[in-house]
């Protein structure tokens, strides 16, 4: 009985609507061609019908039938809003292909949460957005994710993204390796701190350890053609005092070209540096 009056009371308010549109329509447009009026009454049957507690979809079709939308699906743009080290996975055929977006589907019916949960299925993918162009177009916007650091699980490599998500298992090339995948967040900080101190310093190697707080990481460091492999020893999450002293070494290193063995950032005033004039 239930389900029967809630029927009752959608097919009520779809009809109000619908004749409201239409009357509108006669009023103020006079008696508008089936092209441009009809589509109106479509998009109002169908945000009836979803305020009434139906899914907006393909209900319009089951209520009328025979009518045949002058809206199709003819185009669909893809634009990548960003380029990212893990742009090279993702081409349109793939997107299309997990889309199973197909021509001549009704542009107004596409359920475009759905179609997002499909696209959101490839790995590499981050974010979609949707535009609806009428008469016939699509446009989505997508971003892939940028993979910052790789880690171990289950004996396994996986691409770890800007925020922390693991992504997939791939090629870690350039990246620096997260010891600790308990500690996931901790350690992109100091990668995130560490590569924004001097353009110079590339990070290997991140651990940090939950127990103890502590800090350790390998990192390359180039100056006039020479190279450096320099393990830093900190306490806690970088903060902009320890990080603006260590811009301060790395140029007086730079400028004195001088060769370093650790860095040692467990003090709260002072940063210890094992120095070597280069041999």
């Amino acid at each position: 009985m239930q389900i029967r009056h809630n029927t009752k009371r959608r097919v009520f308010i779809l009809s109000f609507v619908t004749c409201l549109i239409l009357f509108l329509t006669l009023h103020y447009v006079g008696f508008a061609s089936y092209f441009v009026a009809f589509p109106a009454l479509e998009r109002s049957a169908s945000f009836a019908w979803s305020c009434s507690g139906k899914s907006y979809g393909s209900d319009w079709g089951k209520i009328f039938p025979h009518y045949k939308s002058p809206f199709l699906l003819k185009h669909i743009e893809w634009n990548e809003t960003r380029a990212t080290n893990l742009s090279k996975y993702i081409h349109k055929n793939l997107l299309l292909e997990k889309s199973e977006l197909r021509q001549n589907d009704k542009l107004l019916d596409l359920d475009l949460e759905k179609v997002e949960k499909k696209l959101t299925q490839i790995p590499w993918l981050d974010q979609v957005q949707f535009q609806k162009k009428l008469p016939s177009t699509l446009v989505i916007n997508f971003t892939p994710h940028h993979a910052k650091a790789f880690a171990l699980k289950n004996q396994k490599i996986w691409l770890i993204s800007e925020s922390g998500k693991w992504i997939s298992e791939g090629n870690p090339e350039q990246l620096p390796f997260l010891v600790n995948p308990q500690t996931i967040q901790e350690e992109l900080q100091w990668v995130q701190a560490l590569e924004s101190i001097h353009s110079i310093f590339q990070v290997h190697e991140v651990s940090f350890s939950l127990e103890q707080k502590k800090l350790r990481a390998l990192v390359e460091l180039t100056y006039t053609s020479q190279t450096a492999k320099i393990w830093i020893t900190a306490l806690g999450l970088p903060h902009q005092t320890s990080l603006d002293q260590l811009e301060q070494v790395s140029q007086y290193l730079i400028k004195h070209n001088l060769f370093i063995h650790n860095l040692d950032m467990r003090f709260s005033q002072k940063i210890v540096v094992n120095v070597a004039k280069h041999p």
